[in-house]
């Protein structure tokens, strides 16, 4: 672990949105970490399935990172995640 990446733990996620925004990736890579469980676990109770839930995680990531630039202020990252889960599963 970087001393960088022990820096940006440390951090709200207000903050850690707001360096993902303006490019940087190991911020959102600690809001990954940070949601990573939780995500797993909201998708387990959509699909059921160990493997689908993986995947159904993996892309809401992928969609909260791809959206970031529309976060709104006052938003926590687990719940854009949680969202983006919401949007997978529709």
């Amino acid at each position: 672990m970087t001393t960088e990446n022990t820096v940006f733990e440390k951090l709200d996620d207000q903050r850690l949105i707001s360096l993902t925004k303006s490019g940087n990736k190991q911020a959102f890579g600690i809001i990954v970490k940070r949601y990573m469980q939780r995500a797993y676990y909201v998708a387990l109770g959509f699909v059921g399935s160990h493997e689908d839930a993986l995947d159904m995680s993996q892309e809401a990531f992928v969609r909260a990172f791809r959206a970031i630039k529309r976060f709104e202020s006052g938003n926590d990252g687990g719940g854009q995640v949680h969202s983006q889960i919401i949007i997978c599963r529709i």
